[in-house]
């Protein structure tokens, strides 16, 4: 007889939990002048990036930085926010008395809408109307609609895939034709707010900003600022990543701070001494912004979105995550740096203060030294790629156990989850990227009792180099619903 069950995973130094995902999906918030508000995207090239959220690059950080985070990157889980000064282009269509009974009203908020145009002709049938809906010159849609109440393409509200048409007061005669231009579009960024980008969470489950991505259901791995540099924000990317714990974030600190300012900016010292440091070892910084040309225009571009593309190129490259330190595994295409280091002992006490320094070498292109988190105990996961090594594997071993949830509990479950298991370590050990394991799930560590009551109990044990430390995965299984406890 099968049995339900429940999976609770422990281990001796904290680790991350992450359902098994094929690529490096990067989730972040970003402002735009096109697309919905408050809801995740998935982009994974260039044209869906400019089709949801417009080409606005030199308004919009976030989304330059999405821009550039998609020359390494094929999956973007974006959510655009926006203040409360947010306008949706329209304009409204006449009748020859003057009065205008129809208002259409582009799809999004945002002055993206004020590029279209509405060509209204009047059809052969009586009182029936052809709607062009118009972009650049192209028309992108047609609509059909008449003034007469009794016949089928009579309306009072329609929506179709670009606009949104509302009859606001009855026809007394006949429409002007001619070609109607929507004005009026904002993008509500004059008055968007840390509190649009952390976002909320309600119990009635709605959520909007960052909190979109506290639900592990959206399989981002890591989540970036893209240049939106706020403290608060900061931290709160971090709680997410801590609450479902299977994400690492990387954040920016503002453009141009000196290794002073950058430290204490980070370390809540100095100017910054009544505000709450920025740490946790599921969350690293680089420092500094860099210089690249899109478009024709030289532009300061954070750290983040550069990172993250080059951790995507470094797993495909290596299938497994490596240090991003060195001059072959951190290069990245730029043009120069915001802030360049002028010796190595910059760079080391940059390390040191957890902050992983991005170099200017010229001819050598930028190369990102450091693989620190901003951990603050003495453990293998303050280095970045162990932690995020970690995520991936534990994910997989997070994932045989869930299954486990629907078999029987005897020698052949115990087998095969340890066979599955093995097989993945031994895959990663022959590359080097790790140095021991050991997995059990045998009669040594599941009792008598735990048989007879249902329970499963499984043990991984991990190290990532010779003179690290090993850890320690403890699963078990309860016949009580799946859940996970770190």
């Amino acid at each position: 007889m099968r049995q339900s069950a429940k999976v609770i995973s422990t281990i001796t130094n904290e680790a991350l939990v992450i359902e098994r995902i094929g690529n490096l999906p990067i989730g972040a918030v970003i402002t735009a002048s096109d697309g919905p508000i408050n809801e995740v995207v998935r982009i994974t090239n260039l044209a869906e990036l400019e089709n949801s959220f417009g080409s606005d690059y030199s308004t919009h950080l976030g989304l330059l930085a999405a821009k550039l985070a998609l020359e390494d990157a094929d999956d973007l889980r974006l959510v655009r926010v926006a203040g409360s000064a947010k306008v949706k282009a329209s304009v409204g269509i006449a009748q020859v008395d003057a009065s205008k009974p129809i208002t259409i009203s582009y799809r999004y908020y945002g002055t993206e809408g004020n590029k279209y145009s509405i060509v209204v002709t009047a059809n052969v049938a009586a009182s029936e109307y052809t709607f062009k809906v118009v972009k650049s010159g192209v028309i992108l849609e047609t609509l059909v609609v008449s003034t007469d109440n009794t016949s089928p393409l009579y309306f009072t509200e329609v929506a179709s895939e670009y606009v949104t048409m509302v009859l606001s007061t009855a026809f007394t005669g006949v429409l002007t034709a001619g070609t109607y231009v929507m004005v009026g579009g904002n993008n509500g960024t004059s008055d968007v707010a840390v509190a649009d980008y952390i976002g909320v969470r309600s119990e009635s489950g709605i959520y909007t900003g960052a909190q979109l991505f506290r639900d592990r259901a959206c399989p981002i791995r890591v989540l970036c600022s893209f240049g939106y540099s706020d403290r608060a924000y900061s931290i709160e990317l971090i709680d997410i990543a801590e609450s479902r714990q299977d994400i690492w974030v990387i954040y920016d600190m503002p453009s141009g701070l000196t290794f002073t300012e950058a430290k204490n900016y980070s370390d809540a010292l100095g100017t910054y001494v009544a505000e709450d440091p920025i740490e946790g070892w599921c969350a690293e910084t680089y420092w500094d912004w860099q210089y690249r040309t899109v478009g024709g225009v030289r532009s300061l571009v954070p750290p983040s979105c550069l990172v993250a593309a080059r951790c995507v190129a470094s797993i495909a490259l290596n299938s497994v995550h490596m240090p991003v330190a060195g001059y072959s595994r951190g290069r990245i295409r730029s043009e120069g740096c915001g802030y360049p280091f002028d010796l190595v002992v910059d760079r080391d006490e940059a390390i040191l203060a957890r902050i992983n320094p991005i170099v200017d070498l010229a001819s050598e292109g930028i190369q990102i030294y450091g693989n620190e988190t901003r951990g603050v105990l003495n453990t293998d996961l303050c280095s970045a790629h162990i932690a995020r090594g970690m995520i991936e594997l534990r994910s997989i071993i997070d994932t045989y156990a869930d299954r486990l949830k629907f078999e029987l509990n005897n020698e052949i479950t115990w087998n095969t989850w340890k066979d599955q298991v093995d097989k993945e370590l031994e895959s990663r050990k022959s590359v080097g990227y790790l140095t021991y394991y050991n997995t059990k799930m045998d009669e040594s560590i599941i009792s008598p009792a735990d048989i007879r009551d249902r329970i499963v109990r499984g043990m991984v044990q991990i190290q990532f180099t010779g003179s690290a430390e090993v850890f320690v995965l403890n699963y078990t299984v309860l016949p009580t619903g799946v859940s996970v406890v770190l």
